[in-house]
This record gives C-alpha cells, sequence and structure tokens, in this order.
C-alpha cells in the first residue's frame, strides 16, 4: 500500500488474470491512504503467440502488433506505452498466482515506438510496428510473447501528479472478448526460399493465444 516505484518494479507479483475479456494492460495505482510518493499497485501485462506456422528458412521483413482500448484513465498524469518482450514460464498457461507469478519475466527493450495514452482514443486499435529488436525476437519454432509496460515502469521514475486514491491505466481487449475485430492480433510479413525459387512476400495473422494481467 506503500511502496516505493523501485519496490513495485522489482517485485515478484502478488496476482492476476487469465480470462478477462479486458484486460488491465499497463497501470499505477494509489489508494486513499498511500503515503505521498508512493503507490498502491503497477500492473504489467503479457501476450502470447504461436508463431509455429511460419517456415524455418523464412526471412521475416515486417510485423505489426494491433490492439483495441477498451478504457483507462490518467488521473496520475499523461502516460506511455511501451511493447516489449517477455518470457512466461509457460506461453500457453500464463502463471498469475502469488506463488509463481510471470510478473518479473518481462524484458526492458522495447520493441516499437511509444504511444502516449493521450493519442490512444477509446475503443480505437493502435498499431505497434515492430523494430529490429522486435522483429529478431519472433520464433519461428514456438510461442513468441510481448508485455506491455507503462513508461515510468520501464524508464524507474515517476513523472506524473501524484495524488491519492488515484490511477493511470491502459485497458484493452483480449482473445475473451465476443467481438474477434477486438483481439490483440500479431501480422507478420516474410518471405521464403524454397527449392532455390523466391516466392512473394506472405503475411501471417495471429490471435493472442494467451492474455495475462499479472
Amino acid at each position: 500500500n506503500n511502496s516505493t516505484l523501485a519496490t513495485l518494479i522489482a517485485a515478484a507479483g502478488t496476482g492476476g488474470a487469465r480470462t478477462n475479456a479486458s484486460s488491465l494492460a499497463c497501470g499505477l495505482e494509489t489508494a486513499a491512504d498511500t503515503q505521498t510518493g508512493r503507490f498502491l499497485v503497477l500492473t504489467r501485462s503479457i501476450f502470447s503467440f504461436d508463431t509455429s506456422a511460419i517456415p524455418d528458412n523464412a526471412t521475416i521483413t515486417g510485423a505489426t502488433l494491433k490492439m483495441v482500448r477498451s478504457g483507462g484513465n490518467n488521473l496520475l498524469g499523461n502516460f506511455e506505452i511501451c511493447l516489449v518482450g517477455a518470457s512466461p514460464a509457460d506461453p500457453t498457461n500464463h502463471n498469475v498466482t502469488g506463488t509463481n507469478n510471470d510478473y518479473p519475466n518481462v524484458g526492458s527493450t522495447e520493441f516499437a515506438s511509444r504511444v502516449a495514452f493521450s493519442d490512444w482514443a477509446y475503443l480505437a486499435q493502435h498499431t505497434f510496428t515492430l523494430n529490429a529488436a522486435g522483429l529478431a525476437a519472433i520464433n519461428k519454432s514456438g510461442y513468441t510473447s510481448f508485455a506491455v509496460r507503462i513508461g515510468w515502469d520501464v524508464d524507474g521514475s515517476f513523472t506524473g501528479t501524484w495524488g491519492a486514491e488515484k490511477w493511470s491505466e491502459l485497458h484493452v481487449y483480449t482473445v475473451n472478448d465476443a467481438t474477434q475485430a477486438n483481439w490483440p492480433v500479431l501480422e507478420i510479413t516474410y518471405t521464403f526460399d524454397a527449392t532455390g525459387w523466391t516466392y512473394d512476400p506472405l503475411v501471417i495473422t495471429i490471435p493472442a493465444g494467451s492474455v495475462t494481467e499479472p
């Protein structure tokens, strides 16, 4: 209830959810009795995609991750949303318990340009275009996992406007939402060489198979 941001960043995780139609993608929160400059909750989310359908001899030339905002607030100040890598113990069933949690299993290398919360409209889809580090992280023989982190989490510094019982957070739809158009989708463009023939670029579209908000 009265933790420093550094303590929350280094924590092991205490809970989460896997089956919500809307996920608390990232956020920072205070309580009514939180001491000035301290915080109650820091939230991250992990999204995993089965990318094993990409041929082993494929050359990945581009990729985007698309998400639809389902809610959020910026009562602690406007903030940036960061896309990084993740390494959940089991990408098909993320750990969200108080004793076994994937909260710390996220990276700090950013895989796309940041987006400000104020620039991501409610119910709008945002496209993260993966950079070289993001493309290199795509696993052609299994699952590829990403994490969404609030900028203050990645930077290790709070630059908002502190207040008691306030929160800045982003919610996005998950694969558990009834409307498929709202699901997070990873689109990968690649070429491959088969028996001396180079084929035109192909695009594979993959919905998130496992989502958690530790």
